[in-house]
């Protein structure tokens, strides 16, 4: 867990020192998912995309973690929208079918 920790605290300060860097809001969303913070998780995505709307690995990644806060709807759009963004990436359409 103190690895996590260390992350957490290393993304958090990555993030207050250039708060437009958004691979640091994918990477801390990813250690929040990891250890079942998953409502901070969805909160830093939501971060990211505003900052940056063109990638489909957010938005999907985004979806699933609304889907494990049941909240379908609301991934259904981000898995819709990463398939747009991309539409060769397979991950959303799974997804998609997971929330239906």
């Amino acid at each position: 867990m103190k690895e996590y920790d260390e992350a957490i605290r290393c993304y958090t300060k990555t993030i207050q020192i250039q708060p437009n860097f958004v691979n640091a809001y994918y990477s801390l969303a990813n250690v929040y998912a990891n250890v079942n913070r998953t409502l901070e998780a969805i909160d830093i995505l939501k971060k990211a995309v505003a900052i940056n709307s063109t990638n489909e690995v957010a938005h999907n990644n985004l979806g699933k973690y609304l889907l494990y806060v049941n909240q379908e709807l609301e991934a259904i759009e981000y898995f819709k929208r990463a398939i747009i963004l991309k539409a060769d990436y397979g991950a959303p359409y799974y997804n998609l079918g997971k929330a239906n």
